[in-house]
């Protein structure tokens, strides 16, 4: 259920925007949202589900009111969202599954990213905030992933990183943000994957 919630979370906030379809949202939830301050700064998708959480209209346990958010806008950005819905594609895919067909924009061996994922979510502990910041996460979605368990953070970050960062950079960036946040010895470890699988 976290995992569907991750998912379906990622892809709300991660998607393509439309103001038509931000401001039914928002009236829709006025009420809930019970602030007229809080509503006025919301300006983007991932700033309604961000309030929405904080009120705790929305969360893993109640997945309805996300599917109805996704359905609205379903009926202003068709494409995008029917597409998101028929998809199969887990929100974290499990660090051992070494024959997944998830469609990446890298160039890495899949052996390889997976024993790399691993690594960094069993080993990162508490300098998870500080990783995601070294690879551009936004501060909204560090607050939201203080609430989940360090494996859902850690491969949320990751699968973050991989969507939006520039494919040539992606293990560059991964390593550079391994020693800015003081964890050289998952560093090297990392370092020694990419080495062996050159």
């Amino acid at each position: 259920m976290q995992n569907q919630y991750l998912d379906l979370r990622y892809r709300i906030t991660h998607g393509p925007e439309n103001q038509m379809a931000l401001e039914e949202l928002k009236s829709q939830y006025r009420d809930l949202i019970h602030s007229n301050r809080a509503y006025d700064r919301i300006r983007t998708l991932s700033d309604l589900i961000t309030v929405l959480e904080k009120r705790d209209v929305l969360n893993e346990y109640n997945m309805g009111r996300m599917r109805d958010i996704e359905n609205i806008l379903s009926v202003y950005i068709p494409t995008a969202y029917r597409r998101s819905r028929s998809s199969t594609t887990p929100f974290c895919p499990h660090p051992d599954d070494m024959h997944s067909t998830t469609p990446s924009r890298i160039e890495c061996n899949p052996i390889v990213k997976a024993k790399v994922y691993k690594t960094i979510a069993t080993t990162i502990g508490r300098k998870w905030a500080e990783f995601g910041r070294e690879l551009s996460v936004p501060e909204n979605e560090i607050d939201y992933l203080s609430h989940k368990d360090t494996k859902d953070r850690i491969y949320y970050i990751l699968r973050y990183h991989e969507e939006n960062c520039d494919p040539r950079r992606w293990k560059t960036k991964l390593l550079s943000a391994l020693i800015e946040c003081r964890r050289k010895d998952i560093y090297e470890t990392v370092q020694s994957y990419f080495d062996t699988y050159i």
